[in-house]
């Protein structure tokens, strides 16, 4: 039962990080989406294009990490499903 328990809080401690990682992601992109919003009032603006096109950039790079959050987050489902069935098992036997 030990082992499951250390299990347990690894897995625990990885779901924390996730989620404060995607936390920060999110803060990050709402950001950067009023930002964009900014600079798309002033289109006619000697470096509208380069700024637009460093918006999304920037939105491809964080959409890219939240998109490896999200296969971690899965890995840990898995993980997780693993675990509980490791523990129903212990208990039958």
């Amino acid at each position: 039962m030990k082992d499951f328990m250390a299990e347990i809080l690894k897995i625990n401690k990885k779901a924390e990080l996730i989620n404060k990682t995607v936390s920060f992601f999110q803060e990050k992109i709402e950001k950067e989406i009023a930002s964009c919003e900014e600079t798309e009032k002033n289109p006619n603006s000697f470096d509208f294009k380069k700024r637009m096109n460093e918006h999304r950039f920037r939105m491809i790079l964080m959409l890219n990490k939240l998109g490896e959050e999200e296969k971690n987050l899965n890995e840990l489902e898995k993980s997780t499903d693993k675990l509980r069935k490791n523990i129903n098992n212990s208990h039958k036997e």
